[in-house]
């Protein structure tokens, strides 16, 4: 799955948490590995229940135009948090067979959610829907309101200013220094307080 560094580092840190506020030590694993999908040539599942219990189906991420494409979600941790990633048509009922029974396996450990994760590093941004398509062969999900799947070190955000929501695949910031493309020069906060570079400094203004 590819992803932006923060976009890495806080899917790693949502698994983490649900690891340690689990009653029996769950760990979750949302990486796909290589395999055979009922959909086609793709992937296998290597995506983890409670206590480290498979997922319970395979699936195939396989695709030649976007339509043969569908967005499911899938539960990581005992705190709800969740990714939502591409898969193949075909297998979206096995898929949802399985998780039902994997979401269900998790206790509820009463500790708030994190952020949806996407295929393309990007994370659910309020209530803007998630899209999906077809790259490099590959089903990939991603922010609807960006357009398109963000590339690599890049994620989706949102900067709204008054009546108006701009979204835009930008990288993260903690300052401006950290911002070297002269058209995104300044650090601003979005949409979920995220901060990334932007042509303007100021987001969210009334």
């Amino acid at each position: 799955m590819r992803k932006g560094l923060t976009a890495g580092l806080s899917l790693m840190a949502l698994i983490a948490l649900g690891a340690a506020c689990s009653d029996s030590g769950a760990k979750s694993d949302a990486t796909v590995g290589d395999g055979q999908g009922s959909g086609g040539d793709a992937t296998s599942s290597q995506l983890r229940c409670n206590n480290n219990a498979p997922f319970g189906a395979t699936y195939s991420r396989s695709c030649t135009s976007a339509s043969d494409c569908v967005a499911v979600s899938h539960t990581i941790n005992c705190c709800g948090s969740a990714i939502t990633i591409g898969i193949n048509k075909a297998d979206k009922a096995a898929f949802e067979a399985a998780e039902k029974t994997c979401a269900a396996s998790w206790p509820g450990c009463g500790c708030p959610s994190g952020p949806t994760m996407l295929d393309d590093g990007s994370s659910v941004l309020g209530a803007s829907p998630v899209g999906v398509t077809c790259e490099g062969g590959r089903c990939t999900t991603y922010v609807e309101a960006c357009g398109k799947p963000c590339p690599a070190a890049e994620q989706c955000y949102g900067c709204a200013n008054g009546p108006t929501t701009t979204f835009a695949c930008s990288a993260s910031c903690t300052s401006k220094s950290d911002c070297t493309d002269a058209a995104k020069a300044e650090c601003a906060t979005g949409i979920g307080g995220v901060m990334f570079c932007n042509d303007q400094p100021t987001c969210n203004a009334p």
